[in-house]
């Protein structure tokens, strides 16, 4: 296993590690990358849409996003995390997590989100904790929080 990487300054923190499984009987190298997305305090006003698909923990918090484009999140099965706290983020529609099928943890809190539309988080069937605090929820519609197990 190898460790952290701080590529420069103003560009993505990414911590990679790296593991190498050797297979003797066929002399071939297999390598797998899980990494972690730090783009917190960037500035962005949208989720960027180079996100890798082998991204398993996002953080996007302290920006200045104010809307989520549905399925921007779609290539992004293996993720574990998403955390898109504190930013101006106003309403969540129903196709906007499309994607995240192991998505465990999703961080919503100190947004600005009124409305949260039926079946938004449909997809989510492997959700454990959800934080929404700190937000101005004034409309939830009767399945909003449908396909949720816990």
């Amino acid at each position: 296993m190898r460790g952290f990487y701080n590529l420069s300054a103003g560009s993505v923190f990414l911590i990679s590690f790296h593991i190498q499984v050797f297979f003797s009987a066929c002399c071939s190298t297999f390598q797998s990358t899980v990494s972690h997305l730090m783009e917190k305090e960037k500035g962005y006003t949208e989720v960027p849409h180079n996100i890798s698909s082998l991204s398993i923990h996002i953080n996007l918090s302290f920006n200045v996003i104010t809307y989520v484009l549905p399925g921007i999140f779609s290539s992004l099965e293996q993720c574990l995390t998403l955390n898109l706290a504190s930013n101006r983020i106003s309403r969540i529609e129903t196709r906007t997590f499309t994607g995240l099928t192991n998505l465990q943890k999703l961080y919503l809190g100190s947004n600005q989100i009124s409305v949260i539309e039926e079946g938004t988080f449909m997809s989510l069937t492997n959700l454990q904790h959800l934080n929404l605090r700190h937000n101005q929820i004034s409309v939830l519609s009767d399945g909003t929080f449908s396909g949720l197990s816990n």
